[in-house]
């Protein structure tokens, strides 16, 4: 009876010892900032627009990855990263580590992009616009940089969840009017010459970044050959603008970086 009562009076104490626990190991992370918290100061934006350029920068996008995967085309550069050889080749292959890692960061931008947009737009703060045009510039880019590579590749323009981390791939003439349209926002919120901080983006960044993604569209319709199975994108598949020769339109976009941008030619080094 005696052994009996020790062991209930055991299991009482592990059971208070555990509820204590319990009540102990429940974590409110008070030095954590929220989404509200971090959108609600024009501090705390700039905060979380530097992060937007921290991802876009980082190794697994343009800080390496980028640059291990494309750069061996130029035929100047070449890894000496043993996981790099099918790329020097110019023959990578998808068990490519760096490809592997490039897609991942590449999302992650996006995500960090959409987060922004999420909690910026109608915020009412002073750096509204400017938030706003720099994220939907930078989204602009990265898909830019997925639909070349990839071609169709999922429209993600909300923040991810563990609801809707599949979802369908997107054709690729959706993908470029996603990329005309965030880049056409771009050049109305971006900031102009002197109006923001020194080093980050003006609104002719995007007008150049349209420009490319023009000719680019214009360079391949018009090439003699292309890679089996090519389909080029037409005039009247961009929905988001009325175009009617892409070379015209990339024409216009660069019309206004040079007469407005205050951009200039580097002087001959001889005079």
């Amino acid at each position: 009876m005696k052994n009996r009562n020790k062991i209930i009076a055991l299991f009482a104490i592990i059971s208070i010892f555990f509820t204590s626990c319990e009540d102990q190991l429940t974590d409110i992370p008070e030095n954590q900032f929220s989404e509200i918290q971090v959108f609600s100061t024009e501090e705390g934006v700039e905060t979380a627009v530097n992060g937007m350029y921290a991802q876009f920068q980082g190794y697994d996008y343009y800080g390496a990855r980028m640059r291990l995967l494309l750069w061996p085309h130029s035929g100047k550069y070449q890894s000496k990263q043993g996981a790099n050889n099918d790329a020097n080749k110019l023959d990578a292959i998808n068990t490519n580590i760096n490809l592997d890692k490039l897609w991942r960061g590449m999302w992650q931008t996006i995500n960090q992009i959409n987060i922004v947009i999420k909690n910026a737009k109608g915020n009412g703060l002073k750096n509204e616009a400017t938030t706003l045009g720099q994220a939907y510039f930078l989204r602009g880019v990265v898909y830019f940089d997925l639909v070349r590579m990839f071609e169709e590749v999922p429209i993600r323009l909300v923040p991810t969840t563990k609801d809707d981390i599949h979802i369908a791939k997107s054709t690729k003439e959706q993908v470029y009017n996603q990329v005309i349209d965030d880049l056409k926002k771009a050049t109305d919120l971006l900031p102009d010459r002197g109006e923001y901080i020194a080093g980050r983006p003006l609104k002719y960044a995007a007008n150049g970044y349209l420009a490319k993604v023009y000719l680019t569209l214009a360079g391949r319709n018009s090439a003699t050959t292309n890679f089996p199975n090519f389909n080029s994108i037409t005039e009247s598949e961009i929905t988001v603008a009325s175009i009617n020769n892409f070379w015209e339109e990339a024409k216009k976009e660069l019309d206004v970086v040079i007469t407005k941008g205050g951009y200039s030619l580097t002087s001959t080094f001889a005079d």
